[in-house]
């Protein structure tokens, strides 16, 4: 009942290889009253360490066995020993609550604490160590804080991701409004209406020179002009295609802001119209082509985006649960790769925070659904310092001297509930949000062979996913390569139809550019709303590979075809019932449409939009004949028919990848079903009934996995155009294809 520390962590440390020790421990343990065992609070893993080595005690100490596996009977001191490790536990237990040193007066039952500890306590911080965590239900267990700023941060988040899986037709109808016009007068309506700010952030205002002259002007002449000024060679119908081509632009931008993110809407949260907005580069960060392909080099914060927010959407903290790497070296390799990453990534140190500025507006701005808990929050605000609400007309976070780190929307979530709260005047960071811990803790546990699930998400996904941003680039250059060969097609078959390539005259051949140059203006776009979820579902079924070879490892991977193309990933003992129960949140927040939900929402809609335009198109060239009694010029079919067959060739591979990921899911639950075997098997064989418990409990993990993932794939599955991906919508695409193109191939032939 005296130990200090460095004596209690040196008995704990030499337990099992020290006989002296233990006798003595033995004798020392089965006298003392476990209540009345004072410590402080960083003895606590000592202590657990202690309290299993006493459990283990049974089988170290008869360690003999005779014959064929019969082990002897345990010793009357093993029995003791025994006696004494539940005493220990009791006295574990009871200092798990006090989290520090025991009270002067003990409970009367040391295996239930004191009923004033049982208490919600007064303060914030020290709660999550008070109640124990709960890693699969964060809110749940959060709110049982009251109303604490942890609780509330949580809740804030949760509610922010949530809000951007919902489809807001009012911002989806103004943002067609706005963009449905050329740009010079689009922005003049975005100006007027939500204010010079945020028609700056949605980049109409103010209008450039070259915008106006490529974009507008070459608009307006391509699409109207030959209804006006008609010219001899000049299809009509390619002006057709153009307005339509428009439409899918103005429907594809839109649909991006129907699943902004209250807190992106919002110009006094750091939304649309505010400075955070702008500094942050969010309308970088939400483009699909910065989050697919890097085209702006902003990919990776963009990744960790979504990271989080998959984890506030599966109620999970990925940073309370660890991986016992089979091999010890696996864990600092994986951390080197993350953190080198990370600061490849950013300037300064890796979890700088950010300074605050918070004002009234600020509390206001939060999504917190007791009204009450604003009311307290206010009381608290206006005993703030003056210096620290009297800022900026709205909160913002700003890095500090000679940092470029990009703040983003949930760091700024954090900061205002952290300034409401008066906790502090700084904001985490986004990779502080999601690691949870420190750096040099990190390190160490990886110098041990543990990572925490956070950090493997984290290498999961930027080895998966993330692309140099010359990737990117060379994905534009190809798509715009392949719209100026067909425009070269176009030319070609009207002049081997005897047809003018370029028009008659000086003026077609001016209409002819500016039809050729804004048609493959919207066809690169629509091929680049269609190539980029395929890329998605490609990196999608390579984190598929990556927690494959988690549990199966190398050598098992290498044999999938078609091939997954997996990055390394640590190997793990699927023996043990924490890695298992960390493998199952890791493929909750990654694998399928847990990943990222909020962009497997807009590619559904952008399929719709942007496939289905050019079958309009295609089935207007086709049928223009019976409408107008003239066949259309050979070149511009011929055109529509190229641009349907490109988009239906994209859309047929992101389907199959689709189905793939669906079908790995069967991969994963066989493997698990093996697992599963072995974990029962060896349980069935082993003496040691402690490691029997854990075989079975690991094996009972293996199975709940099995169902969810199974679940996951009924309920939730990938989907192309909100269709469900799999083979037989493979073939209904094929037909459906096959007819229109039956119909442009009898219009060619009567030609």
């Amino acid at each position: 009942t005296n130990l200090d520390v460095s004596s209690f962590t040196h008995l704990a440390a030499n337990i099992e290889t020290s006989q002296p020790i233990w006798s003595h421990s033995q004798t020392a343990l089965t006298q003392y009253n476990p209540t009345s065992l004072q410590l402080p609070s960083e003895c606590f893993s000592s202590l657990g360490h202690l309290m299993v080595s006493l459990y283990a005690s049974d089988t170290r100490s008869t360690s003999a066995f005779n014959g064929f596996g019969e082990k002897e009977r345990p010793t009357d001191s093993s029995n003791a020993l025994k006696g004494a490790a539940s005493e220990v536990e009791e006295a574990f237990v009871h200092l798990t609550w006090t989290s520090a040193a025991c009270t002067e007066d003990p409970p009367q039952n040391p295996s239930q604490p004191p009923k004033e500890m049982r208490e919600p306590p007064a303060h914030d911080e020290p709660c999550d160590a008070e109640v124990g965590k709960s890693t699969f239900n964060m809110e749940r267990a959060r709110s049982k804080l009251g109303t604490g700023f942890t609780a509330r941060k949580w809740r804030v988040l949760r509610e922010e991701a949530w809000a951007e899986l919902s489809f807001k037709v009012r911002p989806f109808l103004k943002s067609i409004f706005y963009e449905i016009w050329p740009v010079f007068i689009g922005g003049i309506f975005a100006m007027l209406i939500d204010g010079p700010a945020a028609a700056r952030d949605r980049r109409l205002w103010p209008p450039t020179v070259t915008g106006f002259l490529l974009n507008d002007c070459v608009f307006l002449v391509g699409c109207f002009a030959p209804f006006i000024f008609p010219a001899d060679g000049i299809n009509i119908l390619d002006s057709v295609t153009i307005a339509l081509l428009w439409l899918a632009k103005a429907g594809t931008i839109s649909t991006k802001y129907a699943f902004y993110g209250y807190g992106d809407l919002d110009g006094s949260n750091g939304g649309l119209g505010s400075d955070a907005y702008r500094d942050s580069r969010r309308l970088d960060r939400n483009l699909m082509g910065n989050f697919c392909a890097n085209l702006s080099g902003v990919q990776l914060p963009g990744l960790l985006e979504q990271l989080y927010a998959s984890t506030l959407l599966q109620d999970l903290q990925l940073s309370d649960l660890d991986f016992d790497c089979v091999h010890k070296e696996d864990a600092e390799w994986v951390w080197s790769e993350v953190s080198k990453t990370l600061r490849d990534a950013t300037v300064g140190d890796l979890f700088e925070r950010y300074d605050v500025d918070v004002n009234e507006e600020n509390l206001q701005s939060l999504r917190v659904s007791n009204t009450m808990q604003i009311e307290e929050e206010r009381n608290r605000t206006k005993e703030l310092p003056a210096a620290s609400t009297q800022s900026n007309l709205e909160p913002t976070i700003s890095g500090r001297a000679g940092s470029t780190r990009i703040c983003g929307k949930f760091e700024q979530f954090a900061a205002n509930v952290a300034a409401s709260a008066s906790q502090n005047l700084e904001g985490q960071s986004l990779v502080e949000l999601l690691l949870g811990e420190s750096e040099a803790k990190i390190e160490a546990k990886a110098k041990q062979g543990k990572v925490s699930a956070a950090v493997v998400a984290i290498h999961c996904i930027v080895s998966c996913h993330h692309v140099p941003s010359k990737f990117g680039k060379s994905m534009i250059s190809s798509i715009f390569l392949m719209a100026i060969c067909y425009t070269g097609v176009h030319t070609a078959v009207n002049i081997l139809s005897d047809l003018p390539g370029f028009g008659n005259s000086a003026w077609g051949i001016a209409l002819f550019a500016c039809q050729v140059w804004t048609i493959n203006r919207g066809f690169m776009l629509a091929t680049l709303y269609t190539v980029l979820p395929m890329k998605f579902f490609f990196s999608q079924r390579r984190v598929d590979g990556y927690l494959y070879g988690m549990l199966a490892g190398d050598l098992a991977v290498k044999a999938i075809w078609p091939p997954v193309f997996y990055y390394r990933s640590p190997r793990i003992d699927a023996s043990e019932s924490r890695n298992i129960a960390a493998w199952a949140a890791l493929q909750r927040c990654l694998r399928g449409s847990g990943f990222a939900p909020n962009y497997q929402y807009r590619f559904n809609f952008y399929r719709i939009i942007t496939f289905g335009v050019l079958v309009i198109d295609s089935l207007v060239h086709g049928r223009a004949s019976a409408w107008v009694h003239r066949s259309p010029p050979m070149g511009s079919k011929v055109c529509s028919t190229l641009r349907l067959l490109t988009l239906t060739a994209a859309v047929t591979v992101e389907l199959a990848l689709g189905v793939q990921v669906n079908n790995f899911a069967d991969r994963h639950v066989a493997y698990i079903s093996k697992l599963r075997t072995s974990n029962t098997a060896m349980a069935a064989t082993t003496r040691r009934q402690t490691q029997s418990d854990a075989l079975l409990l690991a094996e009972h993990l293996l199975d709940v996995a099995s169902q969810e993932i199974l679940n996951t794939r009924a309920s939730a599955p990938v989907t192309v155009a909100t269709l469900k991906a799999e083979i037989a919508r493979v073939s209904l695409l094929l037909t459906l294809v096959g007819l229109v193109i039956y119909e442009d191939l009898k219009v060619v032939q009567e030609a």
